[in-house]
């Protein structure tokens, strides 16, 4: 039997994760109201529903469970973690469950969860974005962009230049502040506030960042994008298919909708504003 994921909400872009799900033995439905265009060729079918639309999406999964084998559930935006859930509640699909995702989209009781695994938190602006999934209950780092605010606006730099022991103490706080909200599958993410300079928790959801710098920055730098090694995970094919590499090749950057690439992070910063000075005459 065909082997299926949902994805609610395209995100950008989605071509590049469609190719990967096909790499690893998955098609691909989509189910986005936003898409007004003819159906994307390289998905096995396209639902027009709206992200928060739970009773219809749960709907959806039901009718692809008797066509196919519904493996995973993903939701590119926070509108749709509500009805991943139910789905996975509802199909057994590989999804975040309903109560994890309840807490990590309400802020009072997230920051309950941390007080009460004693772990710190603050709604600063976030200085760092970390991505990672579980795998088998273990986490598996994905790339850690670091923000900063420049005068021709804010700015994302992966892999930022942080340095090792400050990386693996970004992912060990995600993991923590994951398991409190309870979640210990699939895609995690985190925004990590440095007050005073120690590591503080913004917020945790259970999907990957967005999709520019998930999609297409990440395997600028690393040479794989984190959903080609969640697919290969969801499709148990083990090591090193359903691993990131740990090493970057070089640095990237985004401002807006401009990313770029160098050897540095002073090499992308001056490529960017030459980039946005363009941009803005044209």
């Amino acid at each position: 039997m065909t082997r299926a994921l949902l994805v609610i909400g395209c995100g950008e872009p989605l071509f590049e994760t469609a190719l990967h799900a096909r790499e690893a033995g998955f098609v691909i439905v989509i189910a986005d109201a936003r898409i007004q265009a003819t159906e994307p060729s390289w998905a096995r079918r396209f639902q027009p529903v709206l992200s928060d639309d739970v009773e219809a999406l749960v709907a959806l999964a039901r009718t692809l469970e008797r066509e196919t084998e519904l493996v995973g559930v993903y939701a590119a935006g926070n509108r749709g973690l509500p009805a991943a859930a139910a789905i996975g509640a509802a199909t057994g699909a590989a999804a975040p469950r309903v109560s994890a995702v309840e807490q990590a989209l309400d802020p009072a009781r997230a920051a309950g969860a941390w007080k009460a695994a004693r772990l710190p938190h603050a709604p600063s602006p976030a200085s760092l974005e970390v991505n990672a999934f579980f795998r088998d209950g273990a986490l598996q780092p994905a790339g850690i962009f670091v923000n900063e605010a420049t005068a021709q606006g804010p700015t994302s730099f992966l892999p930022g230049g942080i340095d090792t022991d400050d990386a693996q103490a970004a992912y060990a706080l995600l993991e923590r502040g994951a398991h409190a909200l309870g979640i210990e599958d699939g895609p995690v993410s985190a925004a990590l506030a440095q007050p005073g300079g120690d590591l503080a928790l913004v917020q945790v959801r259970p999907r990957f960042l967005d999709g520019l710098r998930t999609a297409r920055m990440t395997p600028l730098v690393y040479g794989k994008s984190p959903f080609q090694a969640w697919f290969a995970a969801l499709a148990d094919v083990g090591g090193p298919f359903d691993e990131m590499p740990g090493e970057p090749r070089c640095v990237a950057g985004v401002r807006g909708p401009i990313h770029v690439t160098g050897s540095s992070q002073d090499e992308v910063a001056s490529k960017l504003d030459a980039a946005c000075s363009v941009s803005a005459v044209a």
